[in-house]
């Protein structure tokens, strides 16, 4: 079992999302809630099942998909400490891998 740690960069994406998805309706950003803690709870058991998409000084950032949403986290492995660390939330419609648009 891993632990899931976010980055402040990624709370700060995640925050703003779901005060968006809020302002929008509460039916929305419950579903977005649930699909967030279902991305979750995948990597805390299955962190290497996620393809990776970079390659940082030998560390490998990989990507889940947030399901149902055009939305993606970014995330490293740390192996070592039994920690996944989220990096970031970007929109997969407007930005590559890297969460840069």
């Amino acid at each position: 079992m891993y632990w899931v740690l976010l980055e402040e960069e990624a709370e700060l994406d995640l925050q703003y999302l779901r005060q968006y998805y809020s302002s929008q309706s509460a039916s929305l950003a419950t579903r977005f809630t649930r699909a967030l803690t279902s991305n979750f709870s995948a990597l805390e058991t299955f962190p290497l099942a996620f393809p990776v998409v970079q390659e940082i000084s030998g560390v490998a950032v990989r990507r889940v998909l947030i399901k149902g949403f055009p939305k993606a986290l970014l995330y490293l492995v740390l192996e070592e400490k039994s920690e996944v660390r989220i990096l970031r939330c970007y929109d997969t419609r407007s930005a590559d891998f890297s969460g840069q648009s």
